[in-house]
């Protein structure tokens, strides 16, 4: 049986806004199925329309093989502010979902 080389992806959404939520999400896909997100023409979110988001999201999960959130909201962000910047908020909360995936 050949090695499965996995490739995991992270982003953050709401990290500018003063109010509301920071969603932080990963997935991770197989190295072979690379190829597979670029026929379905993903790229940044922002550059895509509601419509095709929504089209693209079916095809992605057939192509994830595992994916994680996390949600932080305002409150619990201005809490860990006491001690810790936003960069090592993002970055704790980034290695819980890392930590998190049943596939290492």
């Amino acid at each position: 049986m050949g090695v499965c080389i996995l490739i995991a992806g992270v982003d953050e959404a709401g990290r500018g806004p003063c109010v509301g939520p920071m969603v932080i999400a990963v997935s991770c896909i197989e190295k072979n199925d690379e190829e597979k997100l670029a026929e379905i023409g993903v790229k940044d979110s922002k550059m895509l329309s509601e419509k095709e988001r929504e089209r693209q999201i079916i095809e992605i999960l057939k192509v994830v093989r595992e994916f994680s959130f996390v949600k932080i909201d305002a409150a619990e962000i201005d809490e860990l502010r006491d001690r810790k910047s936003l960069n090592e908020v993002e970055a704790m909360r980034i290695g819980g979902l890392l930590n998190g995936l049943k596939t290492k």
